[in-house]
């Protein structure tokens, strides 16, 4: 399993920096990937035993079943720069990408079968692509990537829940 940490609050601080350097939307997107990389930075010192992964051929490698399961951290700016010179269709370098988007995009790029959402909420009750974006719990331009996408499943996990669930959001046959 590969993991794809989100910039939650330090991504917050690039969106403020943004507004008050007048950065251009390429400049805050890049900012806000490397704040992505922070958080996976902070996620690896906490769990010594996940292996960081940066390029397109070792996340290949690390998601190829070996029999045991280890944990992989994705580094989003190297794999990010690695994958869009080759991109099937290219990421908007804007707020319009969150990690959502981010990560059906890399789904897409590494023809991922499986997408997993770990989420800080619940899964719209009906357990919809249109209610999860209407309700603004995933970006519109996730649904426009999984549109296109092999991704066959994608599974959203409520992290806060007092016993989480996976709850299926999409399946393509």
């Amino acid at each position: 399993m590969a993991i794809l940490v989100g910039g939650g609050p330090a991504a917050d601080v690039v969106r403020d920096w943004s507004h008050r350097f007048s950065l251009s939307d390429t400049q805050a997107h890049w900012l806000a990937i490397q704040a992505m990389g922070l958080n996976t930075a902070l996620l690896a010192t906490l769990l010594p035993e996940a292996i960081l992964i940066s390029g397109r051929t070792s996340v290949l490698e690390a998601t190829r079943p070996t029999g045991s399961s280890p944990l992989f951290l994705i580094d989003p700016l190297p794999l990010m720069r690695d994958l869009e010179r080759h991109a099937r269709q290219p990421l908007p370098e804007s707020w319009e990408a969150t990690s959502d988007s981010i990560a059906a995009w890399l789904a897409e790029e590494l023809s991922c079968e499986e997408l997993w959402l770990l989420k800080s909420c619940h899964c719209p009750a009906d357990a919809s692509l249109a209610a999860a974006t209407q309700q603004e719990l995933i970006d519109p331009l996730f649904a426009r990537f999984l549109a296109t996408s092999s991704s066959r499943t994608v599974r959203w996990v409520n992290l806060r829940a007092s016993f989480p669930q996976t709850t299926v959001l999409y399946h393509q046959r």
